[in-house]
């Protein structure tokens, strides 16, 4: 099957499934329109479980519908702000993943911002188990979408880097294409 090598979705979702394996625990921290909820659904199986967070009644229930349509039922889907995902997630992850900015085909009035992210972003740093990582997608073209990513790449450039590889891609010769942040968590142990 092809792929555009340039979809930034087919890169994440390429990123994602060399780090993700069946029985897996992982976070969609923007459940959206469910796009990856799913896939990260197919890709942990049965034996695993999906953590999908969204603050939109609409994306959940998008959501929730795509993962019935597929007869997936090892998802929970959470309508509560990413920042507040350390209140239902405990047991440790191997992934996560961030498409920031508003819903497509939505208001673009209701937006993810910074220090939400960054907080939500900071919990699942706490949960990654070793090996594990976060991608995130930095839409820059939105009301505060220059801004948020500002703030995320700031922040993780100060992760130490015994610790952490903080990675970016993005597209050289498109100003405000989105930006991929990816964060790998060492395997060595504490």
């Amino acid at each position: 099957m092809y792929k555009d090598v340039f979809s930034v979705v087919n890169r994440v979702h390429g990123i994602l499934e060399t780090y993700i394996a069946p029985g897996d625990v992982v976070v969609d921290a923007t459940a959206g329109q469910g796009n990856d909820t799913l896939f990260l659904a197919r890709r942990v199986g049965e034996s695993g479980k999906v953590w999908a967070f969204d603050i939109q009644e609409e994306a959940c229930a998008a959501t929730k519908a795509k993962l019935a349509q597929h007869q997936i039922d090892w998802s929970e889907v959470i309508c509560d702000n990413h920042a507040n995902l350390g209140r239902y997630v405990e047991t440790p992850i191997k992934a996560g993943v961030f498409n920031l900015g508003y819903l497509p085909g939505a208001s673009h009035a209701v937006v993810t911002e910074g220090a939400t992210t960054l907080a939500a972003v900071q919990s699942m740093m706490e949960l990654l188990l070793p090996g594990g990582v976060i991608v995130l997608v930095c839409y820059l073209g939105h009301r505060g979408g220059q801004a948020e990513y500002a703030m995320i790449e700031e922040t993780l450039a100060a992760a130490p880097a015994q610790d952490w590889c903080v990675e970016e891609f993005r597209f050289v010769n498109k100003k405000l294409a989105p930006r991929v942040i990816v964060v790998k968590k060492s395997l060595k142990e504490d």
